[in-house]
């Protein structure tokens, strides 16, 4: 199977032309299936589900991303770290005593426990089928919502915009698995359980589903947080302000929901005693890192914008595009249905809380901007109803036309960009799935006994995945403990406290010219931290030296 798996991969390296050929094609079917309405009968303003648009929105992320889900090296150094903790979380499953995710919170770790049980967690494919499920369950969830909320048609192309975008971009940060998916999924699960309960007036449960997703965001990530507040005070208040007979025990599955998963963790770390460092190292970290950056905000989007024509000039042009397409769309007017007008208006806020959280880090991460997705594609579809909700026949007309035209003209200016500007993951698939590991990988692996731990100095997280070797620390690199700052004594003493503790049988140090992170040799864990250089020394033997990355092996397994 394997080899006839890697004849087509070849036969796929040899027809380049085939990716865009499909991907672009079913954009382009689903693009006339969207707009059709538009240019003919009117659009389609049935309030219900809409389940096959779902398997075209699957069908466009796989056509455009397979080629990146099977490409076998780390696209970002996140992705190696959450998977390296997620396989430790299936030795001991405490978050916080077995591994400590800086900015991402539990969630983005157990999520890829299916994945990663089923594949195995030598490799990242859990990790890229992870992503594309949740991105495709973020826009499928969105998209039943938005139909509910306004409709078929200006759900249909809102979220082919998203599609397309996460279909056809070559942007690693947005092919790799971030932590800023996890709560996109979320807060699309919140939005459809909303709209289940205020558009089809739905069981109570669906409030306890909206306030759960709600809830788990924060432990997925604080940055995002932000949006589940302002999402659950505005669920809150309509509930309240709805003085329906059931409005106390809808108020009460909300609000259970929301505190289920706070009550869970502070449950766990009261009983586990880990209250210190989910204080210390997830929530006075996050606010030490926000506050940390020296950027200004326009230094921020200035390298934001460089690094995203470094990575992929699609990613600038298909979103100017759209904020073009947007600003067209754009109607200050009054609106009769109050589904429409309240709905435009929650949008548009989450759409500036979206954007604030983003840009608060101060940081030019591009797949902080993940967190746009499902505020945008909301903001797009009710921007879209606003400009239906015409006062006359012939101005409806003359909307839905501009409506089909902004569609058309966007997605053919995506399709023309990406064929300008080929994928960079077409053409090599084959080459890289014979030999997937690093060379660097490839002597650590032969240096480490069956079964054996891993511990980093430096940052080479992607070790950890390559060698399928569990990491001894909880801290999967070492970033925080090379770099000065508040928490540094407290990650050093940590850090060395769980090496001693897991004895682990390599001790790997990154620290090197070849090195993308570290290469100053002031870094080297002999010459930074001399504590840690007297542990190595007493127990542990250089065994190779590859590129100037040492790799060390405990002396009790010397001839093993």
């Amino acid at each position: 199977m394997n080899d006839h798996f890697l004849s087509l991969l070849e036969w796929l390296d040899r027809h380049p032309g085939l990716y865009l050929m499909v991907a672009g094609g079913l954009i382009a079917a689903a693009l006339v299936w969207a707009v059709t309405p538009l240019l003919t009968r009117g659009p389609e303003t049935d309030r219900r589900h809409d389940g096959w648009w779902g398997v075209v929105i699957l069908a466009i992320l796989v056509a455009g991303r397979w080629p990146s889900v099977l490409f076998t090296r780390e696209l970002n150094v996140d992705e190696s770290q959450l998977l390296a903790g997620a396989h430790a979380l299936t030795r001991d499953p405490v978050f916080w005593r077995s591994v400590s995710g800086h900015t991402a919170g539990p969630f983005d770790f157990f999520a890829l426990w299916p994945a990663g049980e089923i594949l195995g967690w030598g490799s990242y494919l859990p990790a890229r089928l992870t992503a594309l499920a949740l991105l495709a369950g973020s826009l499928v969830l969105a998209h039943q919502a938005l139909s509910l909320s306004f409709g078929r048609t200006p759900a249909r192309v809102a979220t082919l915009m998203g599609a397309a975008l996460e279909s056809l971009t070559n942007a690693a940060d947005w092919l790799s698995y971030s932590t800023e998916l996890v709560p996109v999924a979320l807060l699309g699960t919140a939005g459809y359980a909303a709209s289940r309960r205020w558009f089809t007036r739905a069981s109570v449960w669906w409030g306890g589903l909206g306030g759960l997703a709600l809830g788990m965001v924060p432990l997925a990530k604080l940055q995002a947080a932000p949006l589940a507040f302002l999402a659950g005070v505005a669920w809150l208040i309509a509930e309240w302000r709805s003085h329906e007979p059931d409005r106390g025990r809808r108020l009460a599955w909300l609000m259970i929901g929301a505190l289920l998963p706070v009550s869970f963790f502070a449950g766990q770390i009261t009983l586990t005693g880990e209250w210190n460092d989910f204080w210390l190292s997830y929530v006075r970290f996050n606010l030490l890192y926000t506050a940390g950056s020296e950027r200004s905000l326009a230094d921020t989007l200035t390298a934001t914008l460089g690094y995203a024509f470094q990575w992929d000039r699609f990613l600038p042009y298909a979103l100017l595009g759209s904020l073009l397409w947007l600003a067209t769309l754009v109607r200050v007017r009054a609106v009769t249905d109050a589904s429409v007008r309240w709905s435009s208006r929650l949008a548009l806020v989450a759409g500036l809380v979206a954007l604030a959280s983003v840009l608060t880090p101060h940081r030019p991460f591009l797949h902080y901007w993940q967190l746009l997705l499902v505020p945008g594609v909301w903001l797009l579809a009710s921007v879209m109803a606003r400009a239906l909700a015409a006062p006359s026949a012939a101005r409806e007309k003359a909307e839905r036309r501009l409506i089909a035209a902004g569609a058309i003209a966007l997605i053919t200016f995506m399709l023309l960009v990406r064929s300008w500007h080929p994928n960079l993951f077409v053409g090599e698939t084959a080459a890289f799935w014979r030999s997937p590991r690093t060379p660097l990988a490839e002597h650590v692996a032969a240096a480490a006994p069956a079964g054996g731990k891993l511990a980093i100095w430096g940052r080479a997280d992607h070790l950890y995945v390559e060698t399928n070797l569990l990491q001894a620390t909880r801290d999967s690199h070492d970033e925080f403990l090379l770099k000065a700052g508040p928490l540094q004594e407290y990650f050093r003493e940590r850090y060395l406290a769980d090496f001693l503790a897991a004895k682990p049988a390599l001790f790997v140090d990154s620290v090197s010219p070849s090195d993308r992170h570290y290469r100053d040799a002031e870094f080297a864990h002999d010459r930074n931290f001399p504590r840690l250089a007297q542990a190595v020394q007493q127990d542990y033997v250089l065994v190779d030296n590859f590129e100037g990355v040492r790799i060390y092996r405990r002396k009790d397994l010397i001839g093993r």
